[in-house]
């Protein structure tokens, strides 16, 4: 019962370890996401195409008696209300909407018209023996407004022709519409056309990425390569774990780890790892520079087999836990080592190919500026303030195309580096 009790604690505590990276991995794509909303929210407003619009209100008191003096009390409430849109003080303003009124007036007197002038040829054409097509009767004149002011010269009401039993409200109208034109002020004329211009070169891109974009491109290409081998991985130390546990419990003798068998548990996945990340380098180059190198070939030395230094550091870890608790009996041990494989589930083995796969991605990327031709240098870029090796090759960029940077051949110079090299 005991030691059912120890495996499913176990287990919860890998539950939970694994609950934490998930929730790791949720605030990390949250704040990618916040990160892109920021982005494209200065780009929105840097062209002026902002959703937003600024809002005008006023605060209105509430009523009070004249006799008293306006204090707020408890239960009042502060009403919000959208600003009434000024009036139109111009001259031109108000001419617009008396020409709109003047304009729906002469529409409805020429449909007026239009049927008296219809009437009056039907009884015109009634003692007529033979049909005829009667002569179309041309319609009265009527000053255009939009030419008025165009021209910027009102048509005086006098001047302007009147129709048959037009009444004094026409006239008044017309005496409106005719001082409405002469009050808009004279609009600039119409200036001559131009004669049409070339249109305007777009800008050349800029030869070089920003830091921003190499680190973007890189992270995109690798994420999906290391997060799909960290799950075998951590996979196959959980059944490591459970073995060495298994074989504590039994007490057949001392149990030691074999390194020759962990080796070839992880060799693959940390194949797939370099082979995998060397080629994310060569589509790298393709997304920033537009070369094709076609099919990624690696040379000797470019697909590294990590798996020994992989498997004696983590045979080493277990044989500091069993060399000083020999003394302590199979459960000490048992917690022990437990201790040591979480301890690489968490954060050593993601460390490790975290950066073979950072490796695997920039020799990649040399190897496809090599072949593919049309870049001759290359740049280091500084993730964050950077160490002392990187702040000189950087220092030094940019360099040839296969040559090596001073310190480092290619990034990560050390534990933790994150700097990256870019086509110059």
């Amino acid at each position: 019962a005991r030691r059912s009790a120890e495996a499913a604690q176990e287990r919860a505590r890998a539950l939970e370890e694994r609950r934490n990276e998930l929730l790791g991995e949720l605030e990390s794509v949250r704040a990618t996401l916040s990160g892109l909303e920021s982005r494209l929210e200065e780009r929105r407003e840097a062209l002026g195409t902002s959703q937003f619009e600024e809002a005008t209100v006023k605060v209105v008191l509430p009523p009070a008696p004249e006799e008293e003096e306006e204090v707020w009390e408890d239960g009042e409430t502060i009403r919000i209300l959208p600003a009434r849109k000024p009036e139109p003080t111009s001259a031109a303003e108000v001419g617009i909407d008396a020409l709109t009124m003047a304009d729906e007036v002469r529409r409805i007197r020429a449909t007026a018209e239009t049927a008296a002038v219809a009437a009056t040829t039907t009884e015109a054409a009634a003692p007529v023996v033979e049909p005829a097509t009667p002569a179309p009767t041309p319609e009265p004149e009527l000053p255009d407004t939009a030419d008025e002011m165009a021209t910027g010269e009102a048509v005086p009401a006098a001047a302007q022709p009147s129709t048959p039993g037009e009444d004094d409200l026409a006239v008044l109208f017309r005496s409106l519409r005719t001082g409405a034109a002469a009050a808009v002020a004279e609009p600039e004329p119409e200036p001559e056309a131009a004669p049409a211009a070339a249109p305007a070169s777009r800008p050349e891109p800029e030869p070089h990425l920003t830091a921003e974009e190499a680190f973007s491109v890189r992270e995109r290409l690798l994420l999906p390569i290391t997060n799909r081998v960290l799950r075998d991985i951590k996979r196959e130390l959980t059944e490591a774990q459970n073995v060495a546990l298994e074989a504590l419990r039994l007490d057949e003798g001392p149990w030691e780890p074999d390194p020759a068998e962990l080796q070839e548990r992880f060799h693959g996945d940390l194949v797939i790892v370099a082979q995998e990340s060397f080629a994310a380098g060569y589509a790298g180059v393709r997304e920033m520079t537009g070369i094709d190198a076609g099919r990624a070939k690696p040379h000797a030395g470019d697909i590294p087999d990590a798996s020994p230094e992989f498997a004696a550091a983590l045979a080493a870890a277990l044989e500091h836990v069993l060399h000083d608790g020999a003394e302590d009996g199979p459960r000490h041990l048992a917690t022990g080592l437990s201790r040591v494989y979480r301890a690489w589930r968490t954060d050593e083995a993601e460390r490790r190919v975290r950066e073979l796969a950072l490796a695997g991605y920039h020799r990649g990327v040399l190897r496809a500026l090599e072949a593919g031709g049309g870049v001759e240098h290359v740049r280091w870029i500084v993730a964050g303030r950077g160490c002392s090796t990187c702040r000189e090759a950087r220092e030094a960029s940019p360099v040839d195309v296969g040559e090596a940077f001073p310190g480092a051949e290619l990034p990560p110079a050390h534990a933790g580096c994150a700097c990256t090299v870019i086509p110059a």
